[in-house]
């Protein structure tokens, strides 16, 4: 959509470029839009920067743009009110958008205001000869008197005159007179004309005092000098006494600051400028239903009647500094009421702070009281869930050494069956008639070594066993690693497994507990076996292997197996999460939790060759880390 709005006064003031226009007439082949293209014409009957105006025309442009058909092009024009009081002007006028708008004439006319609706109404026939029309910002009452034909329809404005007097004396109530004012051009009589009826309806019991039609000067000296006990009441003022153009934004300020009365108007654009409020038309709002109005007729289909009539909406609005300013209470304001310009006391912006404070201050005692009692419990809970991880953790040692008992029977079974074959031995030397001392001292050496390495065994097994609070402190990375691969050798040797340990560097240490972070190898290499036991023997494989890695310690297991399924990386190590028909899900947990109570993590992913691969990070031992880095 292209949007192009140039505004222009059509009357006496453009009436020496009217010759320039004609002649442009000739060219406008050269410039003709696309056959797509379609063009909007805006039709002003006031000012068009008032900021009203300027609210109306930009929210309609806007909008328009954003949710209306592709390939419209707006066109904004206004209309001199005078020019039709000279006939010459007229001629002239008429010629003018038959030069511009003849040839390629617009596929919709909108008519903002009475002044722009006459003129259409007036003169489509001869200019725009069936082309729809919508008005907009026409009175209610206005239209109710006017024979308009079926291919016209619009947004009409309401001006609530009646609901904004009664919201002045419902805001005032010992009220007892009215002053009336507003301007002297044609738009203002047009806009009082619509106003005095609904003004004596409500107002009849009041004293009027009337101010229309003054010089703006005259107009502040009087309403500073008004009588107690008046509200001033205003609706249109683009021309004064003297017949200069003014704008009620402009002037609105000056005479708020004079004025001795509060002042009402049904303009939510002058709302700020000085005025207390009342029931407006928001003329941003009027300019949105507008343009989707005129979006509604591009997009009906050949022959469809023209969307239905409306009128724009109107709302209480006030402001808040006026009515400080008065002395008015916002109880009395009708709910639903907008309040603008809230300047608010230090209770209304810091009330939440104040009574958050007082109720800081009133319930400390009893606060600190609660948190002293909570922090006992507390202190209470993580002694117990510590001993409940312990515990937990010591089961699931127990039960590894379980799984392993037949491989650590295996293990004592071998140096056992060493002593007593050597005890045999050297009995039988010991008893002949000239023992073999030399046989009987290798047979004792013997004895000793295998005694040696069956202790070795049970401490292994004692380690795992040990049920004690967690004791950290400086665990050799290696010596780990080489307990949990004896302990698991003759289990991997029966399930004909081959378990392959990285030269690690003596130096390599961590700090932590030593029994649990013997568990978590243990844990891991004992599913790294389950992970194999489907392979072909020549492919069972499990390798551990460690490293530094930036201040901190690397420990891998890795395995030849299928991998882990990808939809199980992301849970595996959630309590009761497993993918053995016979696991409890608890395993990878503790190892987890382990980890990360030593300051580390735990992951798993699947290696690009194969198998999977579980890598525990550990901080290095204060010692280690520079060297890590």
């Amino acid at each position: 959509m292209v949007l192009r709005a140039p505004h222009r006064w059509v009357g006496a003031g453009q009436a020496l470029l009217l010759g320039a226009a004609l002649l442009g007439a000739g060219f406008a082949s050269a410039d003709e839009p696309s056959p797509a293209q379609r063009s909007v014409l805006v039709l002003y009957g006031f000012d068009p920067f008032a900021p009203a105006v300027a609210d109306f025309d930009s929210a309609l442009h806007t909008t328009l743009l954003a949710e209306g058909p592709p390939n419209v092009t707006v066109h904004n024009e206004v209309l001199d009110p005078e020019a039709n009081a000279d006939p010459e002007l007229v001629m002239k006028r008429n010629a003018w958008f038959r030069a511009i708008y003849g040839a390629h004439r617009p596929v919709v006319v909108v008519a903002a205001g009475l002044l722009a609706l006459d003129f259409v109404l007036q003169e489509r026939d001869e200019l725009w000869p069936g082309v729809p029309l919508l008005y907009t910002g026409v009175d209610e009452d206005v239209l109710a008197r006017l024979d308009l034909p079926p291919d016209v329809t619009g947004v009409a404005r309401r001006p609530a005159v009646g609901e904004t007097l009664e919201l002045a004396l419902q805001l005032l109530p010992g009220t007892r007179r009215v002053a009336f004012f507003g301007g002297a051009g044609p738009v203002d009589r047009a806009f009082e004309a619509t106003t005095r009826p609904e003004l004596q309806r409500v107002t009849a019991q009041l004293e009027q005092i009337d101010l229309t039609g003054l010089s703006v000067a005259e107009m502040a000296d009087r309403l500073a000098t008004l009588p107690p006990q008046t509200i001033a009441f205003g609706v249109s003022l683009f021309r004064d006494g003297t017949g200069r153009n003014v704008r009620a934004f402009d002037v609105l300020p000056g005479f708020a600051r004079r004025a001795n009365a509060p002042m009402f108007s049904t303009h939510a654009q002058i709302v700020g400028r000085g005025v207390v409020g009342g029931w407006v038309t928001d003329y941003g709002q009027m300019g949105v239903q507008t343009a989707r109005l005129v979006a509604a007729v591009l997009g009906r289909a050949p022959g469809d009647p023209l969307p239905p009539r409306s009128t724009a909406a109107i709302r209480p609005m006030v402001d808040a500094r006026q009515l400080d300013r008065w002395h008015i209470p916002e109880r009395r304001l009708p709910p639903g009421t907008e309040v603008l310009f809230r300047d608010p006391s230090v209770w209304r912006r810091y009330r939440w702070t104040i009574l958050g404070v007082l109720g800081a201050l009133l319930v400390e005692s009893a606060l600190i009281a609660f948190l002293l009692l909570e922090r006992r419990r507390r202190r209470a809970a993580e002694a117990e869930a510590r001993a409940n991880q312990e515990r937990i953790a010591h089961i699931n040692r127990v039960g590894t050494i379980a799984e392993l008992s037949g491989s650590l029977a295996h293990e004592l079974n071998g140096p056992l069956g060493t002593v007593m074959n050597n005890a045999r031995a050297a009995k039988k030397f010991l008893v002949t008639d000239s023992p073999d001392l030399k046989e009987v001292r290798a047979s004792l050496v013997d004895i000793e070594n295998a005694a040696e390495r069956a202790g070795q065994v049970i401490r292994r097994m004692r380690t795992v066993l040990r049920k004690d609070e967690f004791r950290p402190g400086r665990v050799a990375v290696a010596s780990v690693v080489q307990d949990a691969a004896r302990l698991v050798h003759s289990e991997a040797v029966r399930r004909r497994v081959t378990v392959e340990v990285a030269p690690i560097p003596p130096e390599l240490a961590v700090r932590g507990d030593e029994v649990l972070l013997l568990q978590i190898l243990l844990n891991l290499l004992l599913n790294a076996l389950d992970a194999v036991a489907e392979q072909p023997v020549g492919r069972r494989g499990v390798a551990i292997a460690a490293a530094a890695r930036g201040g901190a310690v690397e420990v891998n297991v890795s395995d030849s197996g299928t991998g882990i399924p990808e939809t199980a990386l992301e849970g595996i190590f959630e309590p009761f999460f497993t993918t053995k028909a016979q696991g409890l899900g608890m395993g990878l947990a503790i190892c987890r939790s382990i980890a990360e109570a030593h300051g580390g993590k735990i992951v798993a992913e699947n290696r690009p060759g194969g198998g999977a691969v579980v890598r525990v990070t550990l901080p290095a031992a204060p010692a280690d880390r520079e060297a890590a880095a």
